[in-house]
C-alpha cells in the first residue's frame, strides 16, 4: 500500500534555490513534491517572492479564490517586516528566509502532514483541553500585569514543561511584551481580522516565544474605538487556543467590558488580583457579588490573590477574609525594587532572580494551579482554598 502524502507544489524562479528546496523536501517522509505542470489542488504551495512580492502576493490571492492550496508558505531574500505582515493577513502559513534553514523548513512542512492525518493518527485519543487562566485586577495599578507575566513564566518552567501562552487583553493598557522585552509584529486583534483561517499553523505563526518558555500573544499596540470586536470570535479564539496550549493565561486588566465578561465565563480559574486596601477590598467584594449574580464563573473557580502583600500591614489577612466573606488563596510579597528591575530589564523573575521569595511564590503558585505537589515546606503563601 502506497504511503500517505501530502502534495506540494514548488514555484522557484531560481534554479539553485529549486533544487535545494527539492532536496529538503524529498527528504520528508509523507510528502510529494509535484511537477510544475500539476493543476492541483495541492496541500501545500511554496513560493520564492524575491523577484516580485506584490505580485506573489496577487498570485496567492488568485489561488485562495480558486482554493488551488490549502496552505501556503513564502521564501524571499530579504525578509522585510511589511511583507511579513502583509503575508500573515493573507493567512500564509510561514516564511522562510534564505539562505534556508534546512531544519525549520522540515519541521514546518513535518507539521502540516501531521496535521492533515491527525485524526488517524489520533483515534481514540482525547483532544488536548487547555486550561483558561485569566488574572483580572479589582482596581487598576495593583500588578495585574506582573501577576500574569510571571505566573506564566513559572507555568512554562514545570517539570513537565507543559506549553503555555501569555494573552495580553488589556486593550488600553496592554504592557505585557514591555515586561518581557519583546517587540511583537502580530497582536491578537489581527488572528481576529482572520479567525477564518484559523488553525495551529496560523495560530502558532503569528506568536512569539520568550526564553522563559512560554508564547506570547499581546494587544493591540493602538487601539480604535472604531473597532468592532465580535464576542463570538473572541470565543472561538479561546477555544482554539484550548487544543493548542495546556495553559492559556491572560491578562485581562481591570475593565469589565463585553470582552472580559466573554474570558471570564470561559474561565477554568479566575485570579482576582487584589492588595490589602480598604478600596480594593470593596471592589473585591462587589465584583464577586456581580460575578454570583450572572452566574459565571463557578464559585469554586475564584480565587483571591493578594499582591504586594506586607505582614503587618494595617488591614491584616484574616481581617480581609473576614470583609470579603471569601479565603484567601494566594499572597504574594511586596518585593517593589526587585519587581521594578525585572520589569525594567524585560524579564520574568523567575529567570532574573530565582533564589529571591517572590520568584518562589510565583512557582509555588503555579504548581498549585496545575494541581501538583511543592517540594518546599508551605508558610503563609497558601490559606485554605474553601
Amino acid at each position: 500500500m502506497m504511503e500517505k502524502a501530502i502534495k506540494i507544489m514548488l514555484r522557484a524562479r531560481d534554479e539553485t534555490l529549486a533544487r535545494e528546496l527539492h532536496g529538503i523536501l524529498a527528504s520528508i517522509p509523507g510528502v510529494r513534491l509535484l511537477p510544475p505542470l500539476d493543476e492541483g489542488p495541492w496541500d501545500v504551495c511554496i513560493l520564492d517572492i524575491t523577484d516580485n512580492p506584490e505580485q506573489a502576493f496577487d498570485l496567492v490571492r488568485e489561488m485562495q479564490v480558486r482554493a488551488k492550496a490549502e496552505h501556503f508558505f513564502l521564501t524571499a531574500q530579504n525578509a522585510d517586516p511589511q511583507v511579513l505582515i502583509q503575508a500573515i493577513k493573507l493567512g500564509i502559513k510561514g516564511f522562510f528566509p534564505q539562505p534556508l534553514n534546512h531544519e525549520d523548513v522540515r519541521t514546518a512542512i513535518a507539521q502540516i502532514r501531521n496535521e492533515k492525518f491527525a485524526s488517524e493518527q489520533e483515534a481514540g485519543r482525547p483532544a488536548k483541553m487547555g486550561r483558561i487562566i485569566n488574572c483580572f485586577g479589582t482596581k487598576g495599578g495593583i500588578g495585574t500585569t506582573t501577576i500574569a507575566v510571571n505566573l506564566a513564566a513559572s507555568l512554562a518552567g514545570l517539570d513537565d514543561r507543559p506549553s503555555v501562552v501569555l494573552v495580553d487583553m488589556n486593550l488600553h493598557f496592554g504592557e505585557v511584551p514591555l515586561f518581557l522585552g519583546m517587540d511583537p509584529l502580530f497582536d491578537w486583534v489581527e488572528i481576529l481580522k482572520n479567525i477564518s483561517r484559523l488553525d495551529k499553523t496560523y495560530m502558532m505563526s503569528t506568536l512569539l516565544k520568550h526564553p522563559a518558555g512560554m508564547y506570547v500573544l499581546p494587544a493591540p499596540a493602538r487601539f480604535s474605538d472604531d473597532l468592532a470586536i465580535k464576542q463570538q470570535n473572541i470565543e472561538d479564539l479561546f477555544q482554539a487556543m484550548r487544543h493548542v496550549f495546556d495553559y492559556i493565561v491572560v491578562d485581562i486588566g481591570q475593565s469589565f467590558d463585553g470582552t472580559a465578561k466573554t474570558l471570564i465565563r470561559l474561565s477554568d480559574t479566575l485570579l482576582l488580583v487584589t492588595v490589602l486596601s480598604l478600596p480594593c477590598l470593596i471592589n473585591t467584594k462587589k465584583l464577586m457579588s456581580t460575578l454570583e449574580y450572572l452566574g459565571y464563573p463557578a464559585k469554586d473557580r475564584i480565587k483571591i490573590l493578594v499582591n504586594r502583600y506586607v505582614k503587618n500591614s494595617e488591614i491584616s489577612l484574616k481581617d480581609s477574609e473576614e470583609s470579603m466573606d471569601r479565603k484567601v488563596f494566594a499572597t504574594i510579597p511586596n518585593e517593589y525594587d526587585t519587581t521594578m528591575r525585572a520589569i525594567n530589564l524585560g524579564k520574568p523573575l523567575r529567570l532574573m532572580a530565582p533564589a529571591e521569595e517572590i520568584s518562589e511564590n510565583f512557582d509555588e503558585l503555579a504548581h498549585a494551579l496545575a494541581g501538583k505537589a511543592w517540594k518546599k515546606k508551605l508558610g503563609l503563601f497558601f490559606r485554605s482554598r474553601k
